[in-house]
């Protein structure tokens, strides 16, 4: 086992960060090319390689547990984005849905290819529209125009946007009677389905 193979494992966790996941599960996600007793060994061997590097942190600060056949992952000190961003799907201040644009940077891990990270790539696309839909209602309140086009842009910058949010958009410049930006729109919207 090299280091990728405990930096996989340590994803894995994070992933479920604080449930416990049995170790068979563990050994079909991280090992499924292995029969299952060298999947088991490859496994103990993986956890006590995190548990050393992790030791250099206080086990009051981040910890593998173990209990009933299952480890998780223990975080108490830190918090990171993927948290801060499904906070927001609660926020109503514009000013704290705004912040979307600093946590938000790109696909979650990027160029990895793991079976179990699909899904939680989707759900977390769901939570950035979600939080995104929430912010343009809120500048479609105020009668912002401009900033609700600005976050459809951002948006587009980042991920393929629902059909949801396409609604939103267009319904957002209608509502501005602005028959120019409308037809930009979705002639904008229709070249992006092209992509």
């Amino acid at each position: 086992m090299g280091p990728q193979q405990g930096s996989r494992s340590f994803f894995v966790l994070l992933l479920h960060q604080g449930k416990f996941i049995h170790k068979e599960q563990l050994c079909e996600d991280l090992f499924m090319n292995s029969d299952y007793d060298r999947a088991m060994v490859n496994l103990q061997v993986t956890v006590h390689r995190l548990r050393k590097s992790l030791s250099r942190f206080s086990r009051h600060i981040i910890s593998i547990l173990y209990q009933d056949g299952a480890y998780a992952l223990q975080i108490n000190a830190a918090e990171y984005d993927v948290y801060q961003l499904e906070a927001l799907e609660h926020e109503t201040s514009i000013s704290a849905l705004e912040s979307v644009w600093s946590l938000y940077r790109g696909t979650f891990l990027e160029g990895k290819s793991y079976h179990w990270l699909e899904p939680e790539r989707q759900r977390l696309k769901g939570v950035l529209e979600r939080v995104v839909m929430r912010l343009m209602q809120a500048r479609m309140a105020q009668d912002d125009a401009l900033r609700v086009q600005d976050d459809f842009k951002r948006l587009v910058a980042l991920v393929h946007p629902s059909k949801a949010l396409e609604s939103l958009y267009l319904q957002s410049l209608a509502a501005w009677a602005d028959p120019e930006r409308l037809e930009k729109a979705q002639i904008e919207l229709a070249r992006l389905k092209q992509q």
